[in-house]
């Protein structure tokens, strides 16, 4: 019997391929379209889908494979399950129109997660100096960026994908883009000299801040929060949340600490966010350089000794 070469494909066929190589396409869409969010949709797929669907063809992916994902997910964090339905079914309605025939979203029908509790977690003073004194032993980026995280109460990607040229250390001020703020507002932080202190210990003075990375995130964490032993668990928005406490404890301000927050709810929302035009510029300055001065005071301060009562030696 004689056999016959198999015709070779003169190309990819349409929808040809992984999950994995069709998630760089829809990357390069996202950016093209300038999404400011990039940075968080490709932390949630490298940590969380790649890993289990990358290698599958997405239009082969059911919708039992997700439900177990996100159930699997779910266990450790609803609010991350939440946000991994959200980005993979945002891929898919993007994807579909490039998959063969007939391919649908396997998420549309997947298990929902268990709703998301209000968080009120705040780190104790001692938790933070803790905190502090355990990432002196850290090495970068992670030294510098969780103390930044600590004294600008920003958010976490906000801090973590900041460039330089975002910086001004004369002028000690911190433009955020608008392109990387999560309400789409550009944002003014005033720098206090000991944040200005820690960016002039970085080691480079172009480019990002601190190198672009996966399951780092995640990982650094952990090590931290491991190496702060018994201490309640908690999140890197927590030390936001800690901050807005500290500056109210301070005696700072609703408005002042909104506006170091940039949040646009609660005091800056509606009519009076149309009208009220006031930047609270010079207030935030002073608010975040008492805040540093409170960091400093605890991460300074000498353990109080127990007394043993009095000495039992005579005279």
């Amino acid at each position: 019997m004689i056999h016959l070469p198999r015709a070779r494909r003169s190309g990819p066929s349409r929808g040809e391929g992984t999950l994995k190589e069709l998630f760089d396409a829809y990357k390069a869409h996202k950016r093209a379209d300038g999404r400011r969010s990039i940075d968080e949709i490709e932390r949630i797929f490298d940590h969380d889908i790649l890993p289990e669907l990358g290698r599958r063809k997405p239009e082969e992916i059911s919708t039992h494979e997700v439900s177990k994902l996100l159930d699997k997910i779910a266990v450790r964090s609803p609010s991350v399950a939440w946000a991994v339905r959200r980005q993979l079914s945002a891929f898919y309605s993007w994807a579909i129109p490039r998959l063969p025939h007939g391919a649908t979203n396997p998420v549309t029908n997947a298990s929902r997660p268990p709703k998301v509790k209000a968080r009120d977690r705040v780190l104790s003073d001692d938790e933070l100096k803790l905190l502090w004194n355990i990432v002196e032993n850290e090495r970068e980026p992670w030294r510098t960026a969780v103390k930044l995280l600590i004294l600008t109460g920003q958010r976490r990607e906000e801090v973590l994908s900041a460039d330089w040229k975002e910086f001004d250390l004369q002028k000690k001020v911190w433009t955020v883009p608008a392109g990387r703020a999560k309400n789409g507002k550009a944002h003014l932080v005033p720098l206090s000299p000991a944040v200005v202190a820690l960016l002039k210990q970085l080691p480079k003075r172009t480019g990002r801040l601190f190198p672009k990375g996966t399951g780092i995130v995640s990982r650094a964490a952990k090590r931290i929060r491991d190496a702060m032993g018994d201490v309640p668990p908690w999140t890197w928005h927590d030390l936001r949340r800690t901050v807005a406490t500290g500056l109210q404890r301070l005696d700072v301000r609703l408005e002042v600490t909104e506006a170091i927050l940039n949040h646009v709810s609660g005091s800056r929302a509606g009519i009076v966010g149309v009208y009220q035009r006031h930047d609270w510029a010079e207030e935030k300055r002073e608010a975040l350089h008492k805040w540093a001065a409170h960091v400093a005071r605890l991460v300074n301060a000498k353990p109080v000794r127990k007394s043993r009562g009095p000495s039992r030696r005579g005279g």
